[in-house]
């Protein structure tokens, strides 16, 4: 047996080690002969996308439903550079994504630069370093095969991929047109990406994403290392001291893979749990002591007057943003707050390396030294979602409390659903809601890119076919955003998948208009007929089974949620919801007041 095989062919052996068996992108010249490897292996699927730009929202949602980096292959120039906000939005988010991009062959780029000839796909000499400059500041780790020997490529492409794994961004490995049948050592193949053993459930606490059985990638929870027991001491001296602690679920703690420590110590220590916007459903909602989302002056009353005269704050994963904070005003004192971060933590003015990783693991067995005596009562909100709103017309005070009690709970002969909003109202509409248990919240709360959404399902709905494939995928967009990616729809329906779209329809960009220029014109969209969407973008080859609705009254709305027949995600279905003009959920009622608003300068 060869000790050697094609570069392309050692890429495709790291992606199935780590189960990241789709494949996104826009075919390329420049990478069309890496794609021959690709489609000759049958435990890879090349997806192949309507756009690049969709592509890497694709690649997103896949990467936070199975738990593993989204691979994106584009080609030099043009086509990476649709991807960027894509790519950006992963960095902010903290997504771990590969992007692979062909580029010249080494003999082409040689005779450019000797002969300073231009080479199409390029805005100058040194094409492929000058495309690398503008991909790096949204990665977090680059390869640019070209620059150095073909003995280093394994070495190079593992460094990547390993970096990506271990601080869940993205990364950029440049791949010469002529580099993907070189023969490489596969020896490397032979050495795990990273030093860490699986837990008991055969899952990561220190990484973004699950290996397959093939892997050990976690390291063991067994005795906490010398960095976690410094942290962990420091929050016990402080928990001594304090009356009414609470604890405070953030982004960070779902997207390194600790949702289950963290409804491990939620549920064990009785005290009352919060979560931030980007934290959703990174902590079980069902459980008692779970109380809401503190959201600043965004926030339910009965939620900010309990957080509010909490004493102590334990913050797991903080993410400190204008949007995550109630624009700022649910910034917590210093003195009251414990910072678990991913890679260090903070406890007073003392701060650790310990983080999240080796922190949260032991932090179940600490709290329960300090179990409140009376049980957490979950409070009812004062805002019940409009469930009893009746009338002609669906607001969305009538919509978000009837969504939410049709999203199923994960347990028995349930399975949960994964529900990604898109940037707009349905951003923030869910806030105030418990989620069913095992839900999935998908949304972008830091980039709020208008209609990642809409590649994102097609991500996230891929991931499900590997591993769950009767779980729904739920998408709400509003029709602006839906006019942006929509045609990932189109490659969704080739692949043969059946979720659920939601199309706000309040004819035009609502948010903006409650911002500023509510009768202007630059926030009013083009009119589609959302009922000749899917016909539109199925054909008249396409199998897959579809279904175009309208809702335009509570009425209506009822009827179709509780018909049994639309629980089952037998279809792709567009159900577009006719919506007023101006109206907003009463939690962005509240965020709104808090927003900054442009002023025009007197006259």
């Amino acid at each position: 047996m060869s000790d050697t095989i094609p570069f392309a062919d050692y890429m495709i052996a790291r992606f199935k080690q780590i189960g990241s068996t789709k494949i996104f992108g826009v075919p390329g010249d420049y990478s069309l002969a890496g794609l021959d490897y690709f489609e000759a292996d049958s435990d890879v699927e090349w997806v192949g996308n309507a756009s690049e730009l969709g592509g890497s929202y694709a690649a997103d949602g896949y990467a936070r439903i199975k738990r593993v980096p989204g691979i994106i292959i584009t080609t030099l120039g043009p086509s990476e550079f649709s991807t960027l906000s894509g790519i950006g939005g992963a960095m902010a988010e903290e997504i771990p994504i590969l992007s692979i991009v062909g580029c010249p062959a080494r003999p082409r780029t040689k005779l450019s630069e000797d002969k300073h000839f231009l080479l199409h796909h390029t805005f100058g000499l040194n094409a492929s370093v000058t495309s690398a400059s503008m991909s790096r500041p949204v990665v977090c780790s680059e390869a640019l095969l070209t620059d150095i020997s073909e003995e280093e490529w394994t070495d190079s492409f593992d460094r990547v991929l390993k970096a990506v794994l271990e601080n869940n961004k993205p990364g950029y490995i440049q791949v010469p047109q002529d580099a993907w049948y070189v023969k490489v050592s596969k020896k490397g193949l032979q050495t795990k990406l990273v030093n860490w053993e699986p837990n008991s459930h055969g899952e990561t606490n220190h990484a973004f994403f699950k290996p397959t059985s093939s892997s050990a990638l976690v390291q063991s929870t067994g005795s906490p290392s010398k960095s976690a027991q410094q942290v962990l001491e420091a929050i016990a001296k402080r928990l001594e001291k304090a009356q009414d602690p609470v604890i405070l679920v953030d982004r960070a703690a779902g997207r390194f893979g600790l949702t289950d420590e963290i409804n491990k110590l939620a549920v064990s220590s009785g005290l009352k749990v919060f979560t931030t916007m980007a934290g959703k459903t990174g902590v079980d909602e069902s459980i008692p002591n779970h109380l809401g989302m503190w959201f600043g002056a965004g926030s339910t009353p009965e939620v900010g007057k309990v957080f509010k005269a909490a004493d102590l704050v334990l913050h797991l994963g903080p993410n400190i943003t204008d949007m995550n904070t109630g624009v700022f005003t649910g910034i917590i004192e210093p003195s009251k707050v414990i910072e678990i971060n991913p890679f260090t933590s903070q406890v007073g003015e003392s701060k650790f390396q310990g983080g999240l990783r080796d922190v949260v693991p032991h932090l179940a067995d600490l709290l329960l030294r300090f179990k409140p005596k009376q049980a957490v009562e979950k409070f009812v909100s004062s805002d019940d979602g409009g469930s009893n709103v009746q009338g002609s017309g669906v607001n969305q005070a009538a919509l978000w409390g009837r969504m939410n009690s049709w999203f199923r709970e994960g347990e028995e002969d349930l399975l949960p659903d994964v529900i990604i909003c898109d940037t707009g109202t349905q951003l923030i509409a869910l806030n105030d809601f418990h989620l069913p248990k095992a839900s999935r919240l998908i949304t972008q709360t830091q980039w709020q890119c208008l209609g990642y959404g809409n590649g994102a399902v097609l991500g996230a709905a891929l991931a499900l076919t590997e591993t769950s494939p009767k779980d729904r995928t739920i998408l709400f967009a509003g029709d602006g955003g839906l006019q942006l990616c929509m045609t990932e729809i189109g490659v969704a329906l080739r692949m043969g998948l059946c979720f659920y779209i939601f199309v706000l329809n309040n004819d035009g960009y609502d948010v903006e208009r409650a911002l500023h220029g509510e009768k202007a014109k630059y926030n009013d969209i083009q009119s589609y007929n959302h009922q000749l969407i899917l016909p539109m973008l199925a054909g008249k080859t396409c199998k897959t089974p579809y279904e175009s609705l309208i809702v335009r009254s509570v009425d209506e709305l009822d009827k179709l949620l509780s018909h049994p027949d639309f629980g089952k995600p037998d279809k792709l279905r567009l159900v577009e919801i006719v919506m007023p003009r101006n109206d907003m959920p009463p939690n962005m009622t509240r965020f709104m007041s808090a927003m900054p608003r442009p002023q025009p300068p007197k006259p």
